[in-house]
């Protein structure tokens, strides 16, 4: 029982540092998809938080250099494909 508890710990400590994106609230939606893609390693995933920040992964990133940054992280891909991740209470417009 103990050796159960003390990997129980284990996996509660490390599961938070395997993302690889910077966490977001998702909107709820009705009919979600799975997009397996996204968790790849070489996945371009562009994150909105609620205060209008930008993240490249768990890079901050400022609105004026984003265009700049994935154009030059796609330029050298066969998928062009770039995932957003937006917080369900971020201003965008």
């Amino acid at each position: 029982a103990d050796i159960m508890l003390v990997l129980l710990i284990i996996f509660m400590v490390v599961t938070p540092m395997l993302q690889k994106t910077h966490q977001v609230d998702l909107a709820p939606v009705n009919n979600p998809r799975d997009m397996k893609e996204a968790d790849k390693d070489d996945a371009i995933v562009v994150a909105v938080t609620r205060d209008g920040n930008l993240y490249m992964g768990n890079t901050k990133v400022s609105k004026e250099d984003i265009t700049g940054q994935v154009k030059d992280r796609i330029a050298n891909k066969l998928d062009k494909t770039v995932y957003v991740k937006s917080d369900a209470r971020a201003k965008y417009g």
